[in-house]
């Protein structure tokens, strides 16, 4: 997830990889989530995607919002595949714990894109650009840990029901808990990051 990547970067991360996926910023997720739900929209699908950024890109914002140095070796698709069959021996064989499995690894070059056409047609909106959020919410004093957490990255293999599944709001009035929503909207504008990138 986001939060994996933050903590890998701060710690020093000198592989990139040049994967492309769709990533959202949790306020807008919530926000429009709720502006959906007030035009009475149900039983839709709609893909919540800021934009589709390719990995190398995300890193380098992230490492210049925490002001490390940016990771500077391309890891080429065979080399993540030798990372992965190199791990799966050394856990498998020496019970070492996995750090990168097949799924990460294929997700790590995969190029997997996401339209947000639909949803900003329907609330003529736009969403907050991913990489001036991170540095603006850094910059207001957010921990890594936050801001992570306020981002969403929508998944690889776009061909995998599950992983669409998670790129995907799907609304039901019947089912969904309106309190719920606008409890996690409070608590968005609550946290460390500044109220204005929550709203």
């Amino acid at each position: 997830g986001s939060g994996l990547l933050f903590k890998k970067v701060a710690k020093g991360l000198t592989f990139y990889t040049k994967g492309i996926t769709g990533f959202v910023a949790v306020p807008d997720v919530v926000r429009m989530t709720v502006e959906l739900m007030k035009n009475g929209y149900s039983n839709d699908r709609f893909t919540l995607v800021a934009e589709n950024i390719t990995f190398q890109d995300l890193l380098n914002t992230i490492a210049d919002s925490l002001k490390v140095k940016r990771p500077s070796i391309y890891a080429s698709p065979l080399m993540v595949t030798l990372a992965y069959k190199i791990d799966w021996f050394l856990s498998n064989v020496l019970g070492q714990k996995r750090k990168l499995d097949r799924a990460t690894a294929k997700a790590s070059y995969t190029e997997s894109r996401h339209s947000n056409e639909k949803i900003k047609n329907t609330l003529k909106t736009e969403f907050l650009d991913i990489h001036q959020y991170i540095i603006d919410a850094r910059d207001a004093g957010c921990c890594s840990t936050n801001i992570a957490f306020n981002l969403l990255c929508c998944g690889a293999a776009s061909n995998s029901e599950s992983n669409l599944n998670r790129s995907s709001a799907v609304l039901d009035r019947d089912s969904t808990n309106h309190a719920e929503i606008s409890q996690a909207a409070a608590k968005l504008g609550d946290n460390n990051c500044p109220r204005s990138l929550a709203n």
